[in-house]
């Protein structure tokens, strides 16, 4: 229930929050890549957001936004700044140029990315103790407002525990995650057109035999979801609190809850490796990446354990996993 997030241009990872057993931690710590040591800002323990787990962290420029998650069975909806120079936490309404509110309806187990080169962050879905979210927000963080997407038919159920990421065209890949009643997802969508920057028509997901061209006309036609339906028989079994990391040729999804669900008491952990191979538009999974259960099989010593909620990030052409 952690989030590990690349700043400071790749020269640092900051792990914030999570949880051991039953208690939520509020700690900041940074991994120093070009050092390769763990250390803990002194001004970063002064104020912040508070012990919280499975909250969004977003790394834009020199600044982290963490917002929403939970603390015990309270969801919180506040969005806090980490300034990755002084190591100096706020509260999103107070940095300067903020002139909106610094919440939105709380939630947990959102997901929320970057939108490409922009000082804009999305955020889709999560769980607000009463219902399953699948609604998506966008904030600039420029100024602080948060903005409601709307979105014409077809779109993502409501979720929790989803897995997002942002391809290179700008897209934000959107896989798994739980929605009502403990049924766990396995459908794959892509959201585009949030980045206004980008040519909306151009799409390496989209398959030229099922999806014929449309006529361009240089500007976003809006907001829009797009499921996606590759070809290939290796496609993740449903599941919720795994890691999905774009990377240069493939999209890397790792681990998560299954078989019962992740809120049952018969959890399933998994620690099986897919990978969608961007040059063949085919979903494929890595020799030795079996599916195993927790405490069940015997493991690779280069291979990580199941488990689900961890926090993988990526740094220069690898992908670190953390917890």
């Amino acid at each position: 229930g952690h989030s590990a997030t690349v700043v400071n241009g790749g020269e640092d990872v900051v792990v914030f929050g999570g949880l051991h057993t039953s208690n939520f931690i509020g700690e900041t710590v940074v991994l120093s890549l070009s050092e390769g040591r763990w250390w803990r800002p002194p001004s970063a323990a002064v104020g912040g957001p508070g012990p919280r787990a499975f909250h969004c962290a977003v790394a834009v420029d020199k600044q982290l936004f963490v917002i929403c998650g939970r603390t015990g069975r309270q969801q919180h909806g506040d969005t806090w700044v980490l300034d990755t120079t002084t190591w100096e936490w706020r509260p999103m309404g107070r940095m300067p140029g903020a002139v909106g509110s610094d919440t939105i309806a709380p939630r947990d187990f959102g997901t929320a990315q970057r939108v490409g080169g922009t000082d804009k962050i999305v955020l889709f879905g999560g769980y607000d103790g009463k219902k399953w979210l699948s609604d998506a927000h966008v904030l600039d963080t420029a100024n602080g407002v948060w903005r409601l997407l709307n979105f014409p038919s077809p779109s993502p159920s409501p979720r929790s525990g989803h897995a997002m990421s942002t391809a290179q065209n700008g897209r934000h890949l959107l896989f798994g995650g739980q929605g009502p009643n403990g049924t766990l997802c396995h459908d794959l969508w892509a959201l585009r057109g949030v980045d206004e920057t980008l040519d909306d028509d151009h799409d390496e997901f989209r398959d030229p035999s099922r999806d014929p061209p449309t006529q361009s006309s240089g500007a976003s036609r809006g907001p829009r979801w797009t499921r996606l339906q590759l070809r290939g028989d290796a496609q993740p079994s449903a599941r919720a609190g795994h890691a999905l990391v774009a990377m240069d040729r493939f999209i890397v999804v790792f681990g998560g809850g299954g078989g019962k669900g992740w809120m049952s008491k018969q959890q399933e952990y998994r620690n099986d490796l897919h990978v969608i191979d961007r040059e063949s538009m085919r979903w494929r999974r890595l020799a030795g990446s079996a599916p195993s259960e927790a405490g069940r099989g015997g493991l690779s010593p280069t291979q990580p354990g199941p488990r689900a909620f961890h926090a993988m990030c990526r740094v220069g052409e690898r992908a670190l996993l953390i917890g």
